[in-house]
């Protein structure tokens, strides 16, 4: 018996009686009465003529503070029933949890095209991953990238150029008229963006480095002087560009809905989610695999229904040198959980090897992790 479901009840009378009249709301534990054989309710939320309840547990009951009550029992696969309760009529739809893999490659350089051929053809049907785009600058060619698209790929935005999206702090104080900013994350702004220092507008025309380490050059001398600490950000524009720029385009040369989104550098700010929250369905973040001495998982980075992190969703690098035993061990305790992993890679890092990325579709297959691209998985859960 699946322990876990997601249990959608179209009850509009009950919606007009306890929902105001807003489109959506998420309702207050306080207003349920659970009983212990329920195990956990994580969020329920109002939605026009529905209300959404995602729940932990084989059999038992809900009961509303109003004194309605939903019964549940012996539920195996998605189906669809119809039940009286207090003399309403009720459709449920229940929904199992289940654990999915998203496997994905970042920037879309020939090789990935190559992983593609090498690998993922070679299952039948064609195993799944996510691209993550640079709309602006890309290797593989837009007829390689509609194959494989046709083929179960997804297309997700990874920036236009690949810039920063994070407010970052200035490491090293700064004189008027010098031009020059040293600091860890120079690499990350590309050359023509264009930042803010603190409140004044400045554009990146090359980058160099010394015995101090990496910098970049900006188009004119500095207007004063910059303390450390001083906040270095992309142009609101110059990010909108960045998050948005040529996406229709796009989905028109490409044949499909880019929904989704990855950060470069797996980084963002508050300032770049809330943009996001505007055009995307989710983004990927950064959780990186974490094992202790005794090789054990202690931070797997997993994402679970109903992910209400999803403008940070968490996943792990496995182009970094991590064993064949910790990645199965990660696919096993996320299997477990029915978490959603996401595990993604860049084909041009010489860490990367075809034999890694079949032996983790492999475990997943051997352990009934279902492979999937996000949009599917939101598709199956009915989200977003």
């Amino acid at each position: 018996m699946k322990k876990s479901i997601l249990l959608i009840l179209s009850i509009l009378s009950f919606f007009i009686s306890c929902s105001n009249s807003v489109t959506e709301k998420v309702i207050d534990n306080s207003q349920l009465l659970i009983p212990s054989n329920t195990e956990n309710i994580k969020k329920i939320v109002s939605k026009e003529d529905k209300i959404i309840l995602y729940i932990t547990g084989s059999s038992g009951y809900i009961e509303f503070s109003t004194g309605d009550k939903i019964s549940f029992s012996n539920l195996y696969d998605k189906t669809l029933r119809t039940e009286i309760v207090n003399n309403k009529e009720l459709d449920f739809l229940y929904i199992p949890l289940k654990p999915f893999l998203v496997i994905t490659y970042d920037d879309c350089p020939e090789s990935d095209y190559s992983v593609y051929t090498n690998v993922h053809k070679l299952y039948s049907p064609v195993v799944p991953a996510e691209l993550g785009l640079n709309i602006g600058s890309h290797a593989l060619s837009i007829d390689k990238l509609k194959e494989m698209v046709s083929n179960g790929f997804e297309i997700v935005n990874h920036g236009y150029s690949h810039n920063r999206l994070e407010t970052v702090a200035l490491q090293k104080a700064v004189k008027k008229g010098e031009q020059n900013i040293h600091g860890w994350f120079v690499h990350t702004f590309l050359n023509k963006a264009e930042i803010l220092i603190g409140n004044d507008e400045y554009k990146i025309v090359s980058h160099s480095s010394d015995s101090e380490g990496q910098y970049f050059i900006v188009d004119k001398p500095f207007s004063k002087d910059y303390e450390v600490g001083t906040n270095i950000c992309l142009q609101r524009k110059f990010l909108e560009n960045e998050l948005f720029g040529q996406v229709e385009n796009a989905e028109k040369e490409l044949g499909t809905k880019i929904l989704n989104f990855t950060y470069p550098y797996t980084v963002s700010d508050e300032r770049t989610r809330k943009l996001i929250n505007t055009k995307y369905k989710s983004s990927r973040a950064y959780n990186g695999l974490q094992f202790n001495n005794s090789k054990n998982l202690t931070n797997p980075g997993f994402n679970f229904f109903p992910f209400e992190n999803r403008y940070q969703l968490n996943s792990a690098s496995f182009d970094t040198d991590y064993s064949e035993k910790e990645i199965e061990q990660l696919l096993k305790v996320g299997g477990g959980y029915n978490a959603m992993i996401i595990l993604f890679t860049h084909t041009w890092d010489k860490r990367f090897s075809e034999k890694k990325i079949k032996f983790i579709i492999d475990t997943a297959n051997k352990i009934g992790i279902e492979i999937s691209t996000r949009s599917k998985i939101w598709e199956y859960y009915e989200l977003f």
